[in-house]
């Protein structure tokens, strides 16, 4: 077909095969897209909103005031937010030097911004979550959460 050199129907056609074909092929091989970027991006970001550690932190946080310090429920989270308060104020320097897992960003998820700076997040205060399942939270086994003497220096692991 191609040795007549005649512009027939076809060869047109079979040209237009030929084409699609190395069209088809240069796209894979040129794309330089990932293909696994929607499914890396989900897992990430439910890692990333994963509140479990936060939570069992601000629990033991909590048990520390209210056993050690002998505190009811209402002191120990005032108190609990204004120790994190008190860390998130502080010289960014001192998380880093303790720990480089966690950031500002970490510890501000536990706290409510108000004017006393006294209020823990409320899906953790005592109107939501009871004693019992306080202290069922504060038992979970998380490795790698921070000392609570990095927000209480005076606490004693």
């Amino acid at each position: 077909m191609l040795d007549q050199k005649k512009l027939t129907p076809a060869f047109v056609q079979q040209w237009g095969k030929i084409m699609f074909c190395h069209g088809y092929i240069a796209s894979h091989v040129f794309d330089d897209s990932d293909d696994l970027l929607a499914d890396r991006n989900r897992r990430n970001g439910a890692l990333a909103s994963d509140r479990a550690p936060q939570r069992v932190f601000l629990a033991r946080l909590l048990l520390w005031f209210m056993d050690e310090q002998k505190q009811t429920r209402k002191q120990a989270e005032a108190n609990a937010a204004k120790a994190i308060w008190g860390l998130i104020d502080a010289d960014a320097g001192t998380i880093e030097r303790i720990s480089h897992d966690f950031d500002i960003g970490w510890f501000r998820v536990l706290v409510r911004e108000c004017k006393d700076r006294d209020l823990i997040v409320s899906t953790m205060n005592q109107k939501n979550m009871k004693e019992a399942a306080l202290r069922e939270l504060a038992a979970m086994k998380i490795d790698g959460l921070p000392p609570i003497e990095l927000v209480v220096p005076t606490a004693q692991p």
